[in-house]
């Protein structure tokens, strides 16, 4: 079953989940090389970590003389880059380009329904939305493998959504798709081994909470057309299973970590763990095993990161251990997403973020150096979420109120004091097609184009594209299609300080409406 065949499944069968593993691209006839290259030569080659960048890509459906949204969807469109990458670069966008076609061609599709539903007389309102996001989520990036984690998600009507989970590995030096075995040594006995050691997982932490027969369903993975659903991380073979697989919809994704260390004897060398230099996701309270050269000193250590909470909802401590060394990066209501930064100069990183709640993110930068762990940074209002983490560029989140409430994206670098570093000096703020964060002004409005202070008229249709976040905002200009800036100050005194004014008049006296959330 393809993705877009999956998708009309999921149309007609209302909430039904994703079937997991659905979508993964045929590997081409030629297969992986039995061993690395490095390894028929003997020698280590000493190569810079594949840099893999998402870009995030915005289709609307709006209909500007009803006032109706139709269709909104989000996609992910991964790159890969970097000297000895070229196949590799290759196999991924032609991966992604037939997977983007698939989805806008779904989107037409669903846009017709959405338009031929709005119009019933038995309609909600004035308009319909239906939805698609599909995101790319980086697992492991290093000279062995590009292996990432793909949501596909969709809402069509109903009480909730579907949504399911898809793992994707490519060979980071022939650019194939790599299935399971390939990476194996011995694929039937690590099937038996995997099986054990999921079943036994799953109970532990699910219990009773799992479908009556779920053993089989494990077993069922390997017998299905597309195989089992997994990608590699810094941990180990995660296993996906989505919603209605082993449990309830209310359950969610479960994942289950084979770590290299436990299943190292069947997994070829150089797949069984990170290389020297690279990033890659630390499931949460599974155990990464570091190597000797990864700045540990002479020996190796164990890190883990994990949230400790006395309920199963509810706040509680962020650890992250190495060794015998911990640190607590505070209490949040969640743990986000975290990832093992090895750079090339030697040094490493753990990189993560926390949310205390309703998108109230905390970016914490953790070094590890002799053994221990030791905090160099922490921003707040920053997050991993929509970002990627290479060992050059970081591309972070930050959540904006600035002539509106945006989200916006901004590249960072590690220093050398193992700070983030901002490289650009203005955030960029994601477009938005549908109309709903177009500013109209009801009054002249001071700007500068092109260096020149000047007005734009009563009736000027703009978005605001980007800031720096102390008293620039970057606008586009909808009508003559011209890009300018806005100059602001914020208030400096109690309520006031929420209050943004343009030539000393708040902006909201500006425009029709501002697009503030809360």
């Amino acid at each position: 079953m393809n993705r877009k065949q999956k998708a009309l499944v999921l149309r007609l069968a209302g909430c039904m989940c994703i079937a997991a593993g659905c979508g993964q691209t045929a590997k081409t006839e030629e297969k992986p090389p039995e061993a690395l290259p490095e390894e028929e030569s003997g020698e280590e080659e000493v190569r810079s970590a594949p840099q893999l960048l998402i870009q995030r890509e915005n289709f609307d459906k709006y209909e500007q003389d009803t006032d109706r949204w139709l269709l909104h969807m989000e996609y992910d469109v991964p790159e890969v880059s970097g000297d000895g990458y070229e196949a590799v670069s290759e196999g991924v966008r032609k991966w992604s380009g037939e997977r983007v076609q698939e989805l806008q061609e779904l989107a037409e599709q669903y846009a017709g329904y959405a338009e031929e539903e709005a119009a019933s007389p038995d309609a909600y309102g004035d308009y319909y939305q239906y939805s698609i996001f599909e995101d790319v989520k980086p697992a492991r990036a290093d000279k062995y493998v590009i292996s990432m984690l793909e949501l596909n998600s969709e809402y069509t009507g109903g009480a909730h959504g579907s949504y399911g989970y898809t793992g994707i590995t490519f060979d980071s030096g022939s650019g194939q798709i790599l299935e399971l075995e390939d990476i194996l040594t011995d694929s039937g006995e690590f099937r038996a081994a995997a099986i054990e050691y999921i079943t036994e997982k799953l109970q532990e932490q699910y219990g009773d909470g799992l479908i009556s027969g779920y053993e089989e369903a494990v077993k069922d993975i390997w017998t299905r057309n597309e195989g089992p659903n997994w990608y590699l991380d810094a941990a180990g073979i995660t296993f996906i299973f989505n919603p209605y697989e082993i449990g309830p919809y209310s359950m969610g994704a479960v994942y289950v970590t084979a770590p290299y260390t436990e299943f190292a004897s069947y997994i070829k060398a150089g797949y069984a763990g990170m290389s020297d230099s690279g990033t890659a996701k630390i499931p949460e309270n599974e155990t990464v095993a570091l190597p000797e050269n990864t700045a540990q000193g002479d020996q190796p250590a164990q890190l883990r990161v994990y949230q400790k909470t006395e309920e199963e909802y509810g706040d509680g401590p962020v650890y992250v251990e190495l060794g015998d060394s911990a640190a607590e990066a505070g209490n949040f209501a969640r743990m986000g997403d975290a990832y093992l930064l090895k750079k090339e100069d030697g040094r490493s990183f753990v990189i993560l973020d926390a949310d205390y709640a309703s998108d109230d993110f905390v970016t914490f930068v953790y070094e590890l150096t002799d053994g221990t762990l030791q905090e160099r940074d922490r921003l707040e209002g920053v997050s991993l979420q929509d970002g990627t983490v290479n060992t050059e560029t970081l591309t972070l989140r930050m959540h904006l109120d600035v002539l509106g409430t945006y989200s916006s994206l901004m590249n960072y670098t590690i220093g050398e004091d193992g700070r983030l570093v901002q490289g650009e000096e203005f955030f960029r703020i994601q477009p938005d097609d549908t109309g709903q964060k177009m500013l109209i002004t009801v009054r002249e409005l001071p700007v500068v184009i092109e260096g020149k202070e000047t007005v734009l008229p009563k009736g000027t249709r703009l978005y605001i594209t980007g800031t720096d976040n102390e008293g620039t905002g970057v606008l586009h200009n909808e009508d003559t299609q011209t890009d300018g800036e806005i100059r602001y100050t914020r208030g400096d005194k109690g309520e006031d300080t929420w209050t943004i004014y343009i030539d000393g008049i708040p902006d909201y006296e500006y425009f029709e409406t501002i697009p503030y959330a809360g």
